[in-house]
């Protein structure tokens, strides 16, 4: 199964490195010829003349009698730096365009446990010396993909701007990979990046998720049948068009015999919620395992409100909330506002809470308390979209009115209950206010 939806990002990635290495790049797959031939149709390179040996592409020919010399075109930048969220498919489509490049690529990738110095250039590169790196790599085109730049080790980030200087004028070039969701305000690649920037060495590609057409493509190609599109729908809500969450969670729906055919469709089996596959639960529980404990409670605390919460409230109930959270690649954080990134990774973390304690939390934050008959994950999902569509301190217009509290204030609502349109009447407490008295304060 190829990419999926991923057609723009293709061809200007592919045409970066065709005019990088003065190659012709065939499709990946189902396009031209790929490798070092000439491309189907006989066309020009991209960036040059005609075809040259090897296919390379001659830079420059021959001078006309009484004319001006030819003028070589600009050389591509050396650097391309590929970003995106984890899951998002970086990786995957750096993959799919060396495939049918053609030149020697050497590969390295960033090591979050151990990150030795000079580790992640030593996978990729014979020596460490900028000015001995392009005699070391030989004559041919070179690609060096170098992946995870975010847990790479700084003294293999510092030495990149010297490496782009030494090779911008050779067939080589450099990729690099990163999360952009999970760079610290001083991470090192930040100020690389901006000098590359400065420098011109560097073209920039962000991949971002699906959108809603192709991800129903996706869907179609993972279950080899069209899909329903409540089906459809559902998937696109939990996942948010990460193709990696979207593969998974299909996977663990045709395990789990959650799948039933409908006419000539794939559908949702009736009476089943689409689960959390232990892949995924896996994959976030590894990212809280690299956060202070003071981080995990407060994302504990903002799992128990749902995937949308307010940060004055989370902090209030954690005691904290830590600056390491904004760029931890969990949640998103803007306008006072905090979001888990996907609603897979809220029922992740939720699902790791100890019982004891999510108890405990769900006292202190009472308007998380599901009501009986309703499964956890789904009443969640509907109070978090209840409670925050129309902004904190608000209540959901959808709501069915209850009586207020005993107070008489009318800012303290009844608990959810099943009757109500939309399923959900929740707490209207102000944003900034702290949980009520008699609740415990949240475990540290």
């Amino acid at each position: 199964m190829g990419l999926v939806g991923r057609d723009a990002e293709l061809t200007r990635l592919r045409d970066w490195l065709a005019a990088r290495l003065g190659m012709r790049l065939g499709a990946a797959s189902g396009g031209p010829a790929a490798g070092r031939g000439p491309a189907a149709g006989g066309g020009p390179a991209v960036g040059g003349g005609p075809a040259a040996g090897r296919g390379r592409v001659a830079r420059g020919g021959p001078v006309a009698r009484g004319g001006p010399p030819p003028t070589r075109p600009a050389p591509a930048p050396p650097v391309a730096l590929v970003s995106g969220e984890a899951g998002v498919g970086k990786t995957a489509l750096v993959e799919s365009v060396l495939a049918g490049c053609g030149a020697t690529v050497r590969r390295g990738t960033g090591n979050p446990w151990y990150p030795a110095a000079y580790g992640l250039l030593d996978q990729a590169l014979p020596a460490r010396d900028p000015r001995a790196v392009r005699a070391a790599l030989g004559a041919d085109p070179v690609v060096l993909f170098l992946d995870d730049l975010h847990w790479s080790d700084e003294a293999s980030l510092d030495l990149l701007p010297a490496l782009a200087d030494a090779v911008v004028d050779d067939p080589v070039a450099l990729i690099g990979v990163y999360r952009s969701d999970e760079l610290p305000r001083r991470h090192l690649l930040r100020r690389v990046r901006a000098g590359l920037r400065h420098a011109r060495r560097v073209h920039e590609l962000a991949v971002e998720p699906l959108p809603a057409d192709a991800l129903a493509r996706l869907v179609a190609d993972v279950l080899g049948a069209p899909p329903a599109p409540a089906l459809v729908a559902a998937v696109a809500e939990r996942t948010e068009g990460v193709p990696y969450f979207v593969e998974e969670l299909l996977a663990s729906l045709r395990e789990s015999g959650r799948l039933v055919p409908d006419g000539g469709r794939i559908a949702l089996a009736p009476g089943y919620a689409l689960p959390l596959p232990e892949t995924v639960r896996d994959a976030v529980l590894l990212r809280l395992a690299g956060l202070t404990a003071p981080a995990r409670t407060a994302l504990s605390v903002a799992a128990v409100v749902g995937t949308e919460f307010d940060l004055a409230t989370v902090a209030t109930v954690a005691q904290d909330w830590p600056d390491e959270l904004d760029h931890c690649g969990l949640v998103t954080v803007a306008d006072g506002r905090g979001r888990f990134r996907h609603a897979l990774t809220q029922e992740a973390v939720y699902a790791d809470i100890p019982w004891s304690r999510r108890r405990a939390l769900h006292r202190a934050w009472p308007n998380a308390s599901p009501p009986t008959g309703y499964r956890t994950s789904s009443w969640r999902a509907t109070c978090s979209r209840a409670t925050t569509s129309t902004g904190p301190g608000r209540r959901c217009s959808r709501a069915r009115p209850t009586r207020s509290g005993s107070t008489g204030t009318g800012t303290r609502r009844g608990p959810c209950a099943p009757r109500s349109s939309c399923g959900v009447r929740a707490w209207t407490t102000p944003a900034a206010s702290p949980p009520p008295s008699s609740s415990p304060a949240a475990p540290s």
